[in-house]
């Protein structure tokens, strides 16, 4: 019965995680260097621009261009991350949440064996 309270458990954190990470995370605006790039006309922001952070990335948009990048922000950065940004491997970003899972299942099977050799 614990076994099974247990994977409840674990199912029911890694849907929250799911959902809290679903949510993006905005602050800003900052003051940009003049020589970054906006991040919705792929232009130098020049003197005047400003920058956000998205989910703790940094991006810079021209003061004119603002308003449109506020209207969604994720999408205009994830556009900018597949276009200007070096390319980052998904295996090595989700990994580590395959690895944890695939962890607490051995540990749990491992628990059971054990408790059924013993009992």
């Amino acid at each position: 019965m614990k076994h099974r309270a247990v994977s409840l458990f674990l199912l029911a954190a890694l849907f929250c995680l799911a959902v809290w990470s679903a949510a993006p995370e905005l602050s800003g605006p900052t003051p940009a260097r003049p020589d970054e790039v906006c991040v919705v006309c792929y232009g130098a922001v020049g003197s005047n621009g400003i920058a956000y952070l998205v989910n703790g990335v940094r991006y810079a948009v021209s003061k004119e261009e603002a308003p449109i990048f506020l209207t969604d922000p994720e999408g205009y950065a994830k556009r900018f991350d597949e276009h200007q940004r070096p390319k980052r491997s998904s295996v090595v970003m989700g990994g580590g949440v395959a690895t944890l899972t695939v962890l607490l299942i051995i540990v749990a099977a491992r628990r059971r064996r054990m408790r059924r050799q013993a009992g």
